[in-house]
């Protein structure tokens, strides 16, 4: 519970990260929402994979010398997760017609729940 409670903490600061830069590229700079969500979720998954394997993971790292492969499979997964919440947002904002704020929130939990889960048991996996 303590490890998902950091996962969390690390993703709640991930999600402030997202909602800033979607927020403004959409409402400030015109951008068109689904362009900046995908920018938005870049750099929120960036910084998450920097808290995350420093912090919420940091016990089970023997040695640094995984970094590579385990930036690999976050990347692989959190991309992932980022094709089941722009799916959720585009569907609740175009055919839901729920404003795209909103929409992002139930797409990012989404998300949130399937890079937990994979990152958990294949990025982060107990060293042997």
């Amino acid at each position: 519970m303590k490890r998902l409670g950091k996962y969390m903490l690390v993703g709640l600061s991930g999600v402030m990260v997202n909602y800033a830069i979607l927020w403004s590229f959409t409402d400030i700079l015109g951008i068109f929402y689904m362009f900046s969500a995908i920018i938005a979720t870049g750099i929120a998954i960036l910084t998450n994979f920097t808290f995350n394997e420093v912090w919420t993971f940091r016990d089970r790292l023997k040695n640094k010398s995984g970094r590579h492969k385990r930036i690999f499979k976050f990347f692989a997964v959190s991309l992932s997760g980022m094709v089941i919440a722009l799916i959720v947002l585009f569907v609740f904002v175009e055919f839901l017609n729920i404003y795209y704020l909103i929409s992002n929130m139930i797409g990012v939990f989404f998300g949130f729940m399937w890079n937990y889960s994979i990152n958990s048991m294949w990025t982060w996996k107990v060293s042997e």
